[in-house]
């Protein structure tokens, strides 16, 4: 008892560990442009000479850094300890990053040592310890030591989860396991990942959900269907849309458009307004508004005649409904746009970063992307800007 109580803890140190240095990672080296010139900053000190075309953060104590046309990586010293010698190279994650020499990419991993051969088309993530590739047009998997552990024989392939993967063989699709063994055959015209236990397939003309014992659960008997999210999944009826759970039990009400369920509510749309629902399909937010989005940390986006802006769960408007465009919360920030810009807003509907920047990406770690007159920058939560003419 006590071990694994002592074990727990550990764990949880090294989650928090590896979270604060990730963020301090990140936060110590900001890209810094001057001109069309990078460098590092700390704080308002350019800690390297801006001679670099393009630069970006840390992770896994190393930065992707571009000279001319060729990327290359630098640590935390800010020496080259990584060549600028390649065609592309992606950030390191969990110890491993993507590179293309000549057209292919392969692995290389912090060493700068060639993981995998450089001969595949594309590289996907990996899940599950497993990454699909592609090769001549058709996909296999390696594994995190750049073995081929599957061989590229299928048209297409998915990420593994719960020790599954969807494939495409010729015109069907069905599920592999780890050992390339066929769990459920390729007998379907289309599919979708499990979620749930329980993967949307069609047979023929309609959609349903299988088990991983390739047991109908669910009949084929809808015109689309979505992955199962929070327990529910989106199905399709003639023109009309409404929600199932695990079990197959259909909502009692349609709608003319669905959003899947986010925080415990949907978005759906009846007679051209949208509002909320819970997984009764009571009402919870009324049908007024002209568009609307799933919540997302605990805000939605909807839209109004006069503009976009953000609701909380009880239906209050906590940012105003007066923009062009708004996107998710991250971070207690949201983007938003007014008179063709983009600027930042905080979760009490203060427009703290001014809008006037071409395009803006989410926060991420404290730092955010953004454009203006074509150019990239970053700025941090409070509007500081590293960059300069």
């Amino acid at each position: 008892m006590l071990f694994s109580v002592l074990r727990f803890c550990i764990l949880i140190y090294l989650i928090i560990y590896s979270s604060v240095v990730f963020s301090q990672e990140s936060l110590d080296f900001i890209p810094y442009r001057k001109g069309n010139k990078w460098g590092f900053a700390r704080g308002n000190k350019i800690l390297v000479s801006t001679e670099y075309d393009e630069v970006h953060r840390f992770s896994n104590q190393l930065a992707r850094v571009k000279v001319l046309y060729r990327y290359g990586f630098i640590n935390t010293k800010l020496k080259e300890v990584i060549p600028i010698k390649y065609l592309y190279a992606s950030d390191f994650k969990d110890g491993l990053a993507k590179i293309m020499i000549s057209g292919r990419y392969g692995l290389i991993d912090t060493q700068g040592k060639e993981v995998s051969e450089v001969i595949y088309e594309e590289i996907g993530d990996f899940s599950e310890d497993m990454a699909w590739v592609r090769y001549e047009k058709k996909y296999g998997y390696i594994n995190r030591k750049g073995e081929e552990v599957i061989p590229p024989i299928y048209d297409y392939a998915g990420n593994f989860s719960q020790g599954i993967a969807l494939v495409k063989r010729f015109l069907y699709w069905g599920f592999i396991d780890k050992n390339n063994q066929m769990v459920i055959p390729a007998d379907y015209v289309a599919a979708l990942g499990f979620t749930y236990g329980l993967a949307g397939v069609k047979k023929n003309k309609k959609w349903g959900f299988i088990n991983r014992k390739n047991e109908w659960v669910i009949p084929d008997k809808y015109d689309a269907v979505e992955s199962f999210h929070e327990g529910m999944a989106r199905v399709q009826i003639g023109d009309k849309w409404t929600f199932i759970d695990t079990l197959g039990r259909e909502m009692p009400f349609l709608f003319d458009s669905a959003i899947s369920f986010y925080e415990g509510l949907a978005a759906v749309s009846l007679n051209g307004k949208w509002g909320f629902i819970d997984k009764q399909g009571i009402e919870q937010i009324p049908f007024r508004y002209e568009a609307a989005g799933g919540f997302v940390n605990g805000f939605a986006r909807v839209k109004m005649p006069t503009g976009w802006g953000f609701i909380n769960k009880e239906g209050k408007a906590v940012v105003p409904f007066k923009y062009e465009s708004v996107l998710n919360f991250k971070e207690r920030r949201a983007a938003v746009k007014r008179h063709g810009k983009w600027g930042f807003v905080d979760t009490e509907g203060n427009e703290i970063i001014a809008c006037k920047y071409d395009s803006v990406n989410d926060f991420e770690n404290g730092l955010a992307e953004i454009y203006i007159n074509g150019k990239l920058g970053f700025i941090d939560m409070a509007g500081n800007e590293f960059f300069s003419e």
